[in-house]
Formats: C-alpha cells, sequence, structure tokens
C-alpha cells in the first residue's frame, strides 16, 4: 500500500484525528499504524474485532496469575487489543464498509469482555479473601453490564433509525447534549464503567490493594446505572439530541 500514513490518517480518522480529547489521542496516535498493517494484510473491519476482542481476553487470562508479572502482560494485551478496537472502524471507514451490523459485532465484542472480565475479577479476589461474595458481586457486575450493553445495541440502532445516519451510537449525542447534570454523568460513566478505562482502573487498583473495593464499587456502580436505565428509559442518554 503506497498511501502515507498522513493520507490514511485523514481517510480514516477525519477531524478525530486531530481531536484534541487525551484519551482519543492516546489510541487514535497508534492505531492508524496498525490499521495500515492490517489493510495490507488484507483483514475486514469485523474480523479485526473478533481479533481484538481476543487480545483482550487473552489478557484478561493474564490477570489469574495474580502478581505484578500477570498485570504486566495482561496491559500489553489490552493496551494491543483496545488499539484494534479503533483499528475495525478505521478500516470500515477507508473501505466504506461501515454498517449497523459491524457497529452491533463491536458493541457484542465489548459484552463479551465485560462478560469475562468482571466474574473473572470476583474469582480472583474470592480466591485471595475466601469471601464468596466477591465472586457474587464479580458475577453481578459482569451480567448487569452486559444487560446494559445489550440494551444499548437496541438503543443505537433506534437512533440509526430515526437519524438516517448508519454510524450513529449513543456516545456520539453525549458532545450533542446540553452541559447539564446528565452530561456530566454521561462523562463520569465514559469515563469510569467502559472499556478500556476499567480495565486499567483495576490495575491501579491490584497495586494498591484494592481489589476488593474495585469489586464493590463496580457491582454497586453498575448495578445502579442498569437499573436507572429500567427505570427511567434511555433517553436520560439522549437528552438534548436533535
Amino acid at each position: 500500500m503506497t498511501i502515507s500514513i498522513k493520507e490514511l490518517r485523514e481517510i480514516c480518522q477525519g477531524n478525530n484525528g486531530e481531536n484534541s480529547e487525551v484519551k482519543t489521542v492516546i489510541w487514535r496516535y497508534p492505531s492508524i499504524y496498525f490499521t495500515k498493517v492490517l489493510l495490507r494484510l488484507g483483514f475486514s473491519a469485523n474480523q479485526v474485532s473478533v481479533l481484538g476482542t481476543v487480545i483482550v481476553i487473552i489478557g484478561f487470562l493474564c490477570l489469574l496469575l495474580n502478581n505484578i508479572i500477570g498485570i504486566i502482560i495482561s496491559i500489553f494485551f489490552v493496551v494491543v487489543g483496545t488499539i484494534l478496537d479503533n483499528s475495525d472502524g478505521e478500516i470500515a471507514r477507508f473501505r466504506k464498509t461501515a454498517s449497523p451490523i459491524g457497529l452491533q459485532v463491536e458493541l457484542i465484542s465489548h459484552e463479551i469482555q465485560f462478560s469475562v472480565f468482571f466474574p473473572l475479577i470476583g474469582w480472583i479476589v474470592y480466591q485471595t479473601t475466601g469471601e464468596i461474595v466477591f465472586l457474587i458481586l464479580g458475577f453481578i457486575s459482569g451480567l448487569t453490564k452486559s444487560m446494559f450493553e445489550r440494551n444499548m445495541i437496541s438503543v443505537n440502532r433506534a437512533l440509526r433509525n430515526s437519524s438516517n445516519d448508519p454510524n450513529l451510537k449513543i456516545s456520539k449525542t453525549i458532545k450533542r447534549s446540553n452541559r447539564n447534570l446528565t452530561y456530566y454523568l454521561l462523562i463520569l460513566y465514559s469515563n469510569i464503567f467502559i472499556a478500556p478505562y476499567c480495565y486499567f482502573l483495576y490495575y491501579i487498583a491490584f497495586i494498591l490493594s484494592l481489589t476488593e473495593f474495585f469489586v464493590i464499587l463496580y457491582a454497586l456502580g453498575l448495578s445502579s446505572i442498569y437499573i436507572a436505565s429500567i427505570i427511567f428509559g434511555f433517553r436520560w442518554l439522549t437528552k438534548g439530541f436533535n
């Protein structure tokens, strides 16, 4: 492929390539290099989504070592998987293959990750403390987050149908929302309770010996978010969206 990185970045990232948000720059900068290699190898966007999910889950399994070596190896795999999570969208834009099915594959891949991550952490803390409550809390976190993500798939589909934008998702409505309490709650949610940031918070909790607190925090937080979505529906997620 003779196209330069600069040209590829303009095609695949557009304004996102110049986005000033730190968390965007962190992943978008290296992802374009992965994208170039994956395009050359003939990968499709959906294949990259699956590959990224498998790599992240391998990273989770490394946590079973329950030591700093396992944490370091896990970080490596999760970082690579997260970069691929950006590359899949870039490949779809380059090949003009973006579709509602592709967005569903991405959301389902996240659902699978959460379904593995939180129960696994609960198991690790249970093995360390002998307290079965942490195992239960881990499964509660995984279950409620998975159900929430599944509901998000339906809401995203509804948003796309109502706007005729095949690439629209709830996360894109946040920036269009009024700067009210809902907006700031969504910002808090998007920086703590979604991938990959919840994974990195676990690494910090492990280093600080706060893994029990981590399990409790996410079980309560994710359960509250899911219950709120059931009681109030998802309109609070799209408030201010035009």
